[in-house]
């Protein structure tokens, strides 16, 4: 009887430490940093739809401002949100403003490594 138990104590201990596989949830329009290093004031409304692809929300009142928003959820990570606001002026991007311009500015970049060349060596 104690070996059962045993055995039956174990495979709890074992299964308690175990966490469920959480699959990341991800809603609205993926903002990535080369997609905001294209956009430039004076672009039109459809080369900027080609860039960011279609608004998620279109101000119904205000047909000149775009927003774009982002969310995702990883497993037990705190929610990520980016957003994005973008102004027309008639068909022409005036300017745009947002989180997601933020969190990009903020991050370092990968430091580039130099590539050096091996001298070559004389068989003598």
């Amino acid at each position: 009887m104690k070996k059962y138990l045993l055995i039956i104590s174990c495979a709890l201990l074992t299964l308690a430490g175990c966490t469920p596989y959480v699959a990341p949830i991800e809603q609205g329009n993926i903002i990535k940093p080369d997609m905001l290093a294209q956009l430039e004031v004076g672009m039109s409304k459809s080369q900027v739809e080609y860039i960011m692809g279609a608004p998620i929300i279109i101000d119904t009142f205000n047909a000149d401002r775009w927003d774009y928003v982002y969310t995702l959820k990883q497993n037990y990570n705190p929610l990520e949100r980016k957003q994005l606001t973008v102004f027309f002026k008639g068909d022409h991007l005036v300017s745009f403003s947002g989180t997601a311009l933020e969190k990009t500015a903020t991050k370092e970049e990968a430091p580039v490594k130099e590539t050096q060349e091996i001298p070559k060596q004389d068989d003598k």
